[in-house]
């Protein structure tokens, strides 16, 4: 019952074949009968070009902090790609920022997303650290979404956050 997937010229099953480009592929393909359990073609389709995808949405933003204010927001474009990557530079200042995710889901009503165990989606980002978060599932439901960093004190007058958001598929 167990089906054997083809194999090529060095004898490795479900290989994937490089063109002379260096961009194009062949995946192997099973096309299995009525009973899906006995292959009635296998095939190597057209080439398909690889897509991965690796853009940068947010470049490198800047939260300043006054000593006044307790959080900032910064928005992040929505996406179709399959993760969503968070570099944090906190390093320039002391405070503990707690990051959470704000999801606009009618035109200026932001709702806080938590996932389907009802957890939010938070994290926290230490004072003097700096470090990549992720990945999170991207944002492409909804008309926006942005990142609110809180403080429990307010940071330093002077002091700020760098922020970058990237895209992965």
């Amino acid at each position: 019952m167990a089906f054997t997937f083809p194999k090529d010229s060095t004898n490795k099953a479900g290989a994937v074949r490089a063109t002379t480009d260096g961009n194009n592929f062949y995946v192997p393909a099973v096309i299995f009968g009525p009973d899906g359990m006995n292959a009635i073609s296998t095939t190597n389709p057209a080439p398909t070009r690889s897509m991965s995808v690796n853009t940068e949405l947010v470049a490198n933003a800047t939260l300043s902090w006054d000593g006044i204010k307790l959080f900032d927001t910064l928005p992040v474009p929505v996406t179709m790609a399959s993760a969503i990557f968070i570099k944090i530079d906190n390093s320039n200042q002391s405070k503990d920022l707690t990051v959470t995710v704000e999801l606009e889901v009618t035109t200026g009503v932001w709702l806080q997303w938590y996932d389907a165990g009802g957890y939010e989606i938070s994290f926290t980002v230490a004072g003097s650290s700096k470090r990549v978060y992720g990945g999170f599932p991207p944002f492409s439901k909804y008309l926006r979404a942005r990142l609110k960093f809180t403080a429990a004190k307010a940071p330093i007058t002077g002091t700020h956050t760098i922020v970058q958001v990237q895209e992965v598929a």
